[in-house]
């Protein structure tokens, strides 16, 4: 539902869930009073890249994506994403005998402390590394043909501000009716469906962003 403005937030029923959502806890906090293991806390709050956030900034709110995937289910591609982009580009770039890897690392925004021109070859070493803790050794000598792309690239070529590609946090000062509406405040008659509208990033939320938006318009039209 939309969010216009902080009365938006006040009702019983919003009230009466507090409790059991805990929103003023962060995800981490609130997981390790269920899951112990070190290994099982982040299996649990790896969602919080869906959002583009740390688990550690991430709101205990957004423990409903965990909780979807693992109830209902989730569907994934034989072989991962890799396996899609395997196949992407195969048709057009990959040499017979050769294979594309898609590798995403979590970077910051754009910032006056990140310089991405003495950056990007330290970054790409820790992906490298991190590649071999999961198996994939000696990668390195068998590249034939790569592009990285930073945050300064998001910026710079797509004009992305900042290079923020999954656009707003996902915190208070960021949520609910400080985003921007789905009914454009600034024009008449637009519409906005996007992650950095209300309710936020990622396919599930943005498909709600969607049928926010569509019901608003239905409505303006009568």
């Amino acid at each position: 539902m939309p969010f216009p403005g902080w009365t938006s937030l006040i009702s019983l029923q919003r009230l009466m869930v507090l409790p059991f959502l805990k929103p003023w806890k962060l995800l981490h906090a609130e997981l390790a009073g269920y899951f112990k293991g070190s290994r099982l806390q982040p299996a649990f709050t790896f969602q919080s890249k869906y959002l583009g956030m740390s688990r550690f900034l991430y709101l205990s709110l957004f423990s409903i994506l965990s909780f979807l995937e693992y109830e209902y289910g989730i569907w994934h591609p034989t072989g991962g994403c890799n396996a899609i982009t395997s196949n992407m580009a195969r048709v057009t770039q990959e040499p017979p005998g050769h294979s594309a890897l898609y590798v995403l690392l979590p970077v910051t925004h754009q910032h006056p402390n990140v310089d991405w021109n003495k950056e990007r070859a330290w970054y790409r070493g820790v992906a490298l590394r991190q590649l071999e803790k999961l198996g994939i050794t000696d990668i390195e000598k068998r590249i034939r043909f790569e592009r990285v792309v930073t945050s300064a690239d998001w910026e710079g070529k797509l004009d992305i501000y900042r290079g923020a590609t999954f656009n707003l946090a996902h915190s208070f000062a960021q949520m609910l009716h400080p985003r921007p509406q789905n009914r454009f405040e600034e024009f008449d008659r637009m519409y906005l469906v996007v992650g950095g509208t209300h309710p936020g990033s990622g396919l599930p939320v943005i498909f709600e962003s969607a049928r926010i938006s569509s019901k608003l318009l239905l409505e303006d039209l009568n």
